[in-house]
């Protein structure tokens, strides 16, 4: 079998005033070579601080966690899409390219080819200020993967959005990382975003965090999975699953 990453027992705990709060414990996992996996929890329960571990901006306190190749290539988007607004969408698209001196005429034919692809063709030299929620999301996503990075971590990247723009972005972007191959690891508490936009999902309980389920979710990428009949199954084992 083909992994990109390996987690095994990563446990976090943090100092404060009170004592010691341990966030996430014994929590292992693997990612296939061009999977989504999706991570949902409560809110609170150490989701975001496992990302920052595999991301390499924190330390866990014991376990440890193998990628494919040394010195991966990872891209992280964040919650808000930390576009420029008063650069260009095409420029703001380039900017990981340019940060890591990788940019030439190719990459930039590639990134114009993705926005205007994914409904951005008019807006291509446009400010960044001018776009809605959704497409500042999309250009955020291009951005990220125009590094070609080895995985992509999103962090509740739809949350400041509303529902419906929500829910016609997740088509997108699922498309967009599917099309790339991208291995990703997307977390959220939000469960109908984590059956729509991935392949496997990892449950977390509350904190101090462990792996409560891991569901295999038998969705064709070609179909929209919420007509499907085990689609509500799946959503209320794993919404049980977050509330006992």
């Amino acid at each position: 079998m083909n992994y990109k990453l390996i987690v095994n027992n990563i446990h976090k705990e943090f100092d404060t005033k009170s004592g010691s709060i341990i966030a996430i414990s014994d929590i292992s996992f693997d990612v296939k070579a061009g999977e989504i996996v999706a991570i949902v929890g409560p809110s609170g329960c150490g989701k975001s601080t496992l990302l920052n571990i595999i991301a390499g901006l924190d330390n866990p306190n014991s376990g440890n966690y193998y990628f494919d190749t040394e010195n991966p290539k990872i891209a992280y988007m964040l919650q808000t899409d930390a576009l420029l607004p008063w650069k260009s969408v095409l420029d703001n698209s380039l900017i990981g390219l340019k940060i890591r001196k990788e940019i030439n005429e190719e990459k930039i034919s590639k990134v114009k080819n993705l926005l205007k692809e994914y409904g951005l063709k008019d807006f291509i030299d446009k400010k960044a200020s001018v776009l809605s929620g959704g497409m500042k999301q999309r250009v955020a996503l291009i951005r990220s993967l125009a590094i070609e990075p080895d995985i992509l971590l999103l962090d509740e990247p739809f949350c400041a959005l509303d529902y419906c723009t929500r829910l016609s972005i997740e088509k997108d972007v699922h498309k967009i990382i599917k099309d790339s191959n991208t291995t990703s690891i997307i977390i959220t508490h939000d469960i109908e975003e984590a059956l729509n936009m991935s392949d496997r999902i990892i449950v977390l309980t509350n904190r101090p965090s462990v792996i409560k389920k891991i569901y295999d979710l038998p969705f064709d990428d070609n179909i929209n999975r919420r007509s499907l009949p085990n689609y509500e199954t799946i959503y209320n084992s794993i919404w049980e699953d977050l509330n006992e």
